[in-house]
């Protein structure tokens, strides 16, 4: 009996409030999940990348690409659309002869570079972006260029435990010659601006950077913004502070894994590396002693640096 009158009371109470209920949502002054439309300050840009002129705009609903896209046709730069991975296995990607910019970057997702053995970039800008950019993989990179790696104060650069050589050249003629030059496994003695620039900040995670040793740092330079003395909006670089104090802009630096053992950061005193003998770049092409950055001998990996 006491079950059967509180399921009375219990059904009595709900043909109460089911009227309040309906009248509820059908009154059009009730918010519901459309009045309260998504934070206009939040806004997803798609991935757009551009690798040697060949646009992936992941917006661009009539761009049909399959998830693992074949960017050069020769398995050397591998887009994943899914992922937003780029892969460089081996690549060789050259534009200095027409100027341009290897690979351009924007979107609110992260762009992850990742190196697979020994890729070569030649071009005015190597990589542009607008968006965060992390560089790994158990790869290496020769690049080389007027800007090599530029982005925005917004953005930021990762490289995470991974292999560079990074040279920045004052014109296109000296990257042409560069080119022709290094074909004929010669070097060409030309600095230009800043080798690593533009972003709002750069993280090395597990790299050595030289030079530099522990001195080489990234952030803003003293005197290159605007207003009164340059400090408003300075330009932000890879840097080494001198003797003297002054901050002075690397050229062109070196990243050499921590945690790989087979790249030891050696000089011309280092007993494991016997610069009388053969040895070669991260390209594979023979390198003399003046040759400084990665080298190769007898299969192992030396990072080797003159000591002035």
């Amino acid at each position: 009996m006491q079950m059967r009158i509180s399921h009375m009371l219990l059904t009595s109470l709900l043909m109460l409030v089911y009227p309040l209920v309906q009248v509820m949502a059908d009154d059009p002054a009730t918010p519901s999940d459309s009045d309260f439309p998504p934070d206009p300050g939040v806004v997803y840009v798609p991935p757009v990348v551009v690798i040697m002129g060949d646009t992936i705009d992941m917006s661009d609903s009539t761009q049909v690409l399959p998830v693992e896209y074949d960017v050069l046709g020769d398995q050397t730069v591998i887009y994943n659309t899914e992922e937003n991975t780029l892969t460089l296995t081996n690549a060789s990607m050259e534009v200095g002869e027409t100027e341009g910019t290897a690979i351009s970057y924007s979107g609110s997702d992260s762009l992850t570079i990742i190196l697979r053995d020994t890729s070569r970039i030649a071009a005015d800008t190597i990589i542009s972006s607008q968006s965060n950019v992390l560089i790994t993989g158990d790869g290496a990179m020769e690049a080389v260029g007027q800007v090599p790696i530029i982005g925005v104060p917004e953005a930021k650069i990762t490289f995470d435990s991974v292999a560079m050589h990074v040279k920045s050249v004052p014109s296109a003629a000296a990257l042409r010659r560069y080119i022709r030059f290094i074909r004929r496994i010669k070097d060409v003695d030309e600095t230009g601006g800043p080798a690593l620039s533009g972003f709002g900040s750069a993280d090395f995670n597990k790299v050595n950077v030289t030079p530099g040793d522990d001195d080489a740092s990234y952030g803003p330079i003293t005197g290159t913004g605007g207003g009164e003395g340059g400090e408003e909006d300075p330009m932000y670089a890879l840097y080494v502070t001198g003797e003297d104090g002054e901050q002075e802009v690397l050229t062109e630096f070196w990243l050499t894994p921590e945690a790989d053992e087979t790249a030891l950061p050696v000089n011309r005193q280092h007993h494991e590396l016997d610069t009388s003998a053969p040895m070669y770049n991260i390209l594979g092409l023979p390198v003399d002693a003046s040759y400084q950055g990665i080298v190769i001998q007898n299969g192992r990996k030396y990072f080797y640096r003159i000591n002035n």
